[in-house]
C-alpha cells in the first residue's frame, strides 16, 4: 500500500490560557500512483520525505491536516518531479480502528 501515515502533537491554548496536548493524525494515500512516475521508483525515501515536509508546511501554515480529495480550504498539493501530488484515504486494512483526527478538538472518525 502506497501511503503515509501522519501524526502531529499539538499543544491548544484555552482561554483561560490552561494548555491541552492533542495529537492530529491521519493517514494518507498519495494521488495520482507515484509508482507511474519514474523517479519514485529509486528514491521512494525522498519522496515520502518531500511528502512529509509539504504536509507538515501545511498542518504549520493552517493549524488541521489536509482533508482528501481536494475538499480543503486552502487546497494540499505538492509537486515533485514535475507531478503534483494530492492526499486521499488510506484504507487501511479491515479491523485497524485507526481514528483519524484533522484539526484540535475536532471530530474524530475511523478509516
Amino acid at each position: 500500500m502506497r501511503g503515509i501515515a501522519v501524526e502531529v502533537p499539538v499543544t491548544v491554548t484555552r482561554d483561560d490560557n490552561t494548555t491541552d496536548k492533542q495529537t492530529l493524525r491521519c493517514a494518507y494515500r498519495m494521488e495520482p500512483n507515484p509508482h507511474d512516475n519514474p523517479k519514485y521508483n529509486k528514491n521512494q525515501l525522498a519522496f515520502y520525505g518531500a511528502a512529509g515536509k509539504a504536509l507538515g508546511d501545511y498542518v504549520a501554515d493552517n493549524g488541521k491536516l489536509p482533508k482528501p480529495k481536494g475538499t480543503n480550504k486552502p487546497a494540499f498539493a505538492y509537486k515533485w518531479y514535475e507531478v503534483t501530488y494530492t492526499v486521499a484515504w488510506w484504507e487501511q486494512g479491515i479491523g485497524s480502528g485507526y481514528k483519524a483526527k484533522l484539526s484540535p478538538d475536532g471530530e474524530e472518525f475511523e478509516i
